[in-house]
């Protein structure tokens, strides 16, 4: 078979098109954006926009849900800031009038104050005063509720997992003024560094490949992340119930007898590296030297050794066990030298070469959280780019960017997938590549060329006289018993209630 591409030229079709000569009409895909819209709408999640409560003194005339989708869809259609929203969102009317918002409002604005032609349909300045507005509990408790959510609606599976616990540095650059940052100062490679910012410290489920984040809390950037960590578990576990969390991994950053003793408490198994100056290591690497452990090697050639009850660390009651690396093959890792040997502290047993790789094993999908979390929510979702300067603000950024962060997590999953391949939109993007103008949702193929137009601009071709206007207000919704209407905008159905 030989495929001829057609060349793009607006004008030679118009031309046929006037003439009444045409070779073939088909609707163009928008890319996965409406898909996006269907499925937020069907799960329930775009309904959560409506619990956003906005402390406005006076009646707004732009509806608080506008601004509240585009923040979180921001990330979503690779717009690194708010100023790039009119030309990445606002430009896709399908999807605005997806999202419930009619013709009328989104060609004129929701504004008078808006000039004709300019700031439609809002202007960008409506963003910046929102996220200042908007106080971090009611973002947070949004956010919360993305969470609730998924785990009612099995997204979020509601058996014993395992999840990472980390913090994430948002730094800021320039002499710009914040509130709330902390300064930090220290020591690295000889170089004394100094930086300035927030971090974000948030538990990631990273069993599976399902990578919802599950609490999270924003700090100023000299605030240790041990100081909310028995918090943060606290809320995950009122989320997603007692027993949720099976085993938690975490980094030395937060290892503290105290922090053990809660997470017993918790029944909640846990696994975190040794320190170099750390009593227990030495215990270890003493026990190592007399030959009491028990040895394994992997397939990969690694050597670990196990500890079990290990003498009694400051200020923990509970009992701790260990695991040695005593040789690591792969390069990228690590490496071990005699009488340096580092490894892990758990309260997994220890006592098998089982149970001592399994502990081995369980701690590098440590790495989701920094690929998955970290990495991602910084390079890809511009976690580090605040849209504002004011507490307020960059805590609003965090959580809108989160809650989407879930809601695509669950878009991509198995799951997610079966609902959205369901109806006409997937198998247009099945079928048909998109097109580089946003607005133009109807192709045509005329005398070897082709070329894409709104409805409303391919009835002009026939000599259709212009729309009425009067269903502008209207919207597609459905009747009870399943089938499509028109339905006035702002109300539930034609049917009187």
């Amino acid at each position: 078979m030989i495929y001829l591409p057609l060349p793009y030229n607006k004008d030679k079709v118009s031309e046929k098109l006037k003439q009444k000569k045409y070779d073939d009409l088909f609707l163009r895909g928008r890319g996965r954006l409406d898909d996006l819209i269907a499925f937020l709408y069907q799960t329930g999640i775009l309904a959560l926009f409506d619990s956003i409560k906005s402390p406005m003194e006076r009646k707004p005339e732009i509806p608080r849900q506008f601004l509240h989708y585009c923040l979180c869809l921001k990330p979503a259609v690779e717009a690194a800031s708010v100023n790039q929203l009119p030309s990445r969102l606002f430009q896709d009317t399908d999807t605005l009038r997806e999202l419930g918002f009619t013709i009328e409002e989104i060609k004129e604005g929701f504004s008078v104050k808006n000039k004709e032609g300019e700031n439609i349909p809002v202007n960008i300045n409506a963003f910046y005063d929102e996220l200042e507005r908007l106080p971090e509990t009611e973002t947070k408790k949004f956010f919360q509720g993305g969470v609730v959510l998924l785990k009612d609606t099995r997204f979020l599976r509601k058996k014993e997992g395992v999840y990472a616990l980390d913090a994430v540095k948002l730094l800021i650059t320039g002499t710009k003024k914040y509130e709330n940052f902390g300064k930090v100062t220290y020591r690295k490679n000889g170089e004394m560094i100094k930086e300035k910012g927030y971090k974000l410290v948030f538990i990631q489920k990273v069993d599976g490949d399902d990578y919802f984040v599950v609490a999270a809390v924003l700090l100023p950037l000299n605030v240790h992340e041990s100081t909310v960590a028995e918090t943060l578990v606290e809320e995950a576990l009122a989320i997603l119930g007692d027993g949720a969390i099976n085993i938690l991994l975490f980094d030395r950053g937060f290892l503290s007898g105290p922090f053990f003793d809660f997470l017993e408490d918790k029944k909640i198994h846990f696994v975190c590296p040794t320190r170099d100056d750390q009593h227990l290591t030495r215990h270890m690497q003493g026990l190592h030297r007399t030959g009491e452990e028990v040895k394994t090697t992997l397939k990969d050639g690694t050597i670990l050794s196990g500890y079990d009850h290990l003498i009694k660390m400051e200020s923990c009651q509970r009992k701790i066990n260990g695991v040695l690396i005593l040789k690591q093959t792969k390069k990228a890792r690590k490496q071990v030298t005699d009488g340096k040997e580092f490894g892990f502290l758990t309260s997994l047993p220890t006592s098998y070469a089982s149970q001592i790789e399994r502990v081995y094993t369980l701690y590098s999908r440590r790495w989701k959280i920094e690929t998955n979390g970290n990495r991602e929510l910084k390079r890809r979702w511009y976690l580090n780019n605040f849209p504002s300067r004011s507490w307020n603000g960059i805590c609003a950024h965090a959580f809108f960017t989160l809650f989407m962060f879930n809601a695509l997590t669950a878009y991509k999953g198995g799951k997610g997938r079966a609902l959205t391949e369901k109806g006409i939109i997937s198998l247009r993007l099945k079928h048909f590549k998109p097109f580089r103008h946003q607005e133009e949702v109807l192709g045509v193929l005329s005398g070897g060329y082709v070329a894409t137009y709104s409805l409303e601009e391919f009835a002009g071709l026939f000599d259709l006289p212009p729309p009425s206007g009067e269903y502008r207000n209207y919207r597609w919704g459905r009747l009870p018993d399943g089938n499509l209407a028109l339905f006035p905008f702002g109300k539930k159905s034609l049917l009187g209630d």
